[in-house]
């Protein structure tokens, strides 16, 4: 999936904050109107289809880069392209020591 456009707000996760014994996220929030670029996958978990995308944020001299997370809001318009790629089983799975739902091959 590639993403293009702008945002006019976002929570994006820039990195951990804390990385043991648990992975916490480092929240930053990106107020806008700005421009983005990004890219991500459409994966399955066992609650069904999950984007994950990460992108490089930006308004005049300030970028952020990272992953949005929900509530994030289009300014004006962001197109997604999304290439399928057919042959593969893939899907993410819980992994019990991150606590994260994984890509898995």
């Amino acid at each position: 999936m590639l993403i293009t456009g702008g945002f006019r707000e976002a929570s994006v996760v820039v990195g951990p904050k804390q990385e043991k014994p648990k992975i916490i996220g480092n929240f930053k929030d990106f107020a806008g109107p700005g421009e983005v670029l990004g890219v991500g996958t459409i994966y399955c978990d066992d609650e069904g289809p999950k984007m994950h995308i990460h992108s490089a944020i930006g308004k005049e001299g300030q970028v952020m880069v990272g992953c949005p997370r929900g509530g994030a809001k289009t300014f004006l318009i962001l197109e997604v392209t999304i290439i399928e790629i057919e042959g593969i089983n893939a899907a993410r799975k819980l992994d019990k020591q991150t606590g994260f739902n994984l890509l898995r091959f």
